[in-house]
Formats: structure tokens, sequence, C-alpha cells
């Protein structure tokens, strides 16, 4: 038996048809496997995130977990180079 699978995408709402598209690929190529998507959000909005959550029902496989890139934990816990490469913001 296969185990779960974590993946972490991170996108802007530039990128946010790219991120579909990657999330749809990863449940339809692995649909005996558990896989939860982690996503560090950089500024989706909510007609993308609508999108990509109506992907959870194609794939019951799936879980979406999402993490908002300017969250004060998040940040500490990524790291001040981490963050500033996924912000592209000095701090």
């Amino acid at each position: 038996m296969k185990g779960n699978c974590n993946i972490i995408l991170a996108s802007d709402d530039g990128y946010a048809a790219h991120l579909a598209t990657v999330i749809a690929s990863i449940g339809e190529n692995n649909r005996d496997i558990p896989i939860c998507v982690h996503i560090l959000d950089g500024g989706l909005q909510e007609q993308s995130l609508s999108r990509i959550n109506i992907l959870k029902d194609r794939y019951p496989n799936l879980s979406i977990a999402r993490y908002d890139a300017t969250d004060p934990v998040l940040r500490e816990k990524l790291g001040r180079g981490g963050y500033r490469a996924f912000t592209k913001q000095g701090a």
C-alpha cells in the first residue's frame, strides 16, 4: 500500500492557472494515492481559489491546504531567506 504524499506549491494570482494545471495533473495521475497539496498563497484571488478548490471534488484523493504568505508565523517558520525568495521582498 502506498502512503500519503505531501506536495508544497507556491503561487500568486499571475500563476494561478499554472497552479491549477499542476494540481489537476497530480490528481489525474495519482488517483490511488492520498495527496495533500499545500499552497503558499502569495496573492491568489477568490475566483482563482474557487477554481482550485473545485479540483478537490474532481479528485477525491486530493486535499488542499492554503497558507497566507504574509502570515507572520509562516514568515518566521520560512526564515528570512525563504520568505524573501518567495515574496521577493527584502525584510
